[in-house]
């Protein structure tokens, strides 16, 4: 009821920022916030920005914190001040790095400088948040694969003229979005490439965050990619997205 949800932060404000910021997490947990975003290639949800900020306020606001996020060049900060104490607080850290502007196959700039700087603070915002809440989610890059091997499928029937049509449709259309099958194979070749390469997983985490978790690429960026990544592997060059 009203009264034991004011005495609970009439208690959380003589918290410190930790037991603060405990109290906050455990209450994001019980409003049991459901994902928002979903990678339409290998069908699996994870948390939007407009999914945790909501929700994290109101709780902060109860307990008596607040999160102010700062960049610089290469790193991105989140500070979690104790409202009732501004002295005390606790900073979260991660490795920040601008996207560049997307390049359709085409050769033809797709984003600005502007839009590229908005997306990366964005994606980092959101991680940030996910780190200060403790928020758990599958990894972007090899979470809902399944295993390296798929299971050997049923026989099919003979393809019918109209699903022949849709398979050279597929072929063809280069600029349209990369099948779940690329995805996999690029997935498969770049979790490769930082473990035979560990100086790359800069690069890896590049990719996935300028193909927004590899939900937003084409059929001919897919394998311009993997024939980089494929290349690198074998000492031969260098991949680009």
């Amino acid at each position: 009821n009203t009264t034991a949800a004011a005495k609970k932060n009439e208690a959380a404000n003589k918290m410190n920022v930790y037991q603060k910021l405990l109290e906050a997490r455990a209450r994001f947990l019980d409003t049991d916030v459901q994902k928002t975003g979903k990678n339409m290639h290998l069908s699996f949800k994870y948390f939007e920005l407009d999914d945790i900020v909501p929700p994290v306020t109101r709780i902060f606001r109860e307990v008596g914190l607040i999160a102010l996020t700062s960049f610089t060049s290469d790193t991105a900060t989140m500070t979690v001040i104790n409202t009732d104490d501004t002295a005390d607080k606790v900073v979260f850290e991660a490795p920040f790095n601008q996207i560049k502007p997307i390049v359709s196959a085409a050769g033809k700039q797709a984003t600005n400088e502007m839009q590229a700087l908005g997306s990366s603070i964005t994606y980092m915002r959101r991680y940030l948040y996910m780190m200060a809440m403790d928020i758990c989610e599958s990894d972007g890059i090899d979470g809902s694969l399944g295993a390296d091997t798929p299971p050997a499928a049923a026989p099919k029937p003979p393809a019918t003229p109209a699903q022949r049509e849709e398979v050279k449709k597929n072929l063809t259309d280069q600029d349209g979005p990369a099948t779940a099958l690329q995805v996999r194979q690029l997935k498969d070749a770049l979790k490769k490439l930082k473990v035979a390469h560990p100086e790359k997983e800069e690069m890896v985490a590049d990719i996935a965050v300028r193909t927004k978790g590899f939900t937003e690429i084409t059929k001919a960026q897919c394998e311009n990619i993997l024939t980089g990544v494929v290349m690198l592997l074998e000492g031969k060059g260098e991949a680009s997205a």
